[in-house]
């Protein structure tokens, strides 16, 4: 039973993180992340993850001709294993996320507890030595066995 419960896990887990991979983009998230609740709940862990460096993988150029495209290192990978593509700045930010975090406190829990959509938006205008004004939105959707987070830092 409990092996059709896992299939039955990643079968969903696969086709949601392909419904939201439009939602990724240079024009649009940086990177979508799909947490799951661990067993004893005490957790959050990675389970996919859409990248919009996938983008990159585009063979053509600004004139619609085609480009030589060189393949992916296999060195330093996106964690985006589903679609491989060049490094991009969205790369970097998934590479800043742990693998799984802690819901003693924060965002997350609040999120995963009040079962509402959670907007964050941060901004560095303040800082007067910041040399670009930055403004960085996450938001965190719950669903049945875990959480949604979409990201995305716009450069001003």
């Amino acid at each position: 039973m409990q092996v059709i419960l896992i299939i039955a896990i990643v079968i969903m887990q696969i086709n949601l993180v392909e419904r939201l991979r439009p939602l990724v983009g240079t024009k649009s998230w940086d990177y979508c992340v799909l947490w799951k609740l661990s067993q004893d709940q005490r957790c959050i862990e990675w389970m996919d993850c859409c990248c919009a460096g996938t983008e990159n993988n585009n063979n053509q150029n600004g004139n619609g001709e085609e480009e030589l495209v060189l393949p992916v290192s296999q060195v330093i990978q996106c964690r985006d294993t589903i679609c491989p593509h060049p490094r991009a700045s969205s790369c970097e930010l998934l590479d800043q996320l742990p693998c799984s975090m802690p819901l003693n406190s924060g965002v997350y829990i609040q999120t995963l507890l009040s079962n509402e959509p959670n907007w964050l938006l941060f901004s560095n205008a303040a800082d007067s030595t910041a040399p670009d004004e930055t403004t960085v939105t996450r938001v965190l959707v719950p669903f049945a066995f875990g959480l949604v987070e979409l990201f995305v830092a716009k450069h001003v």
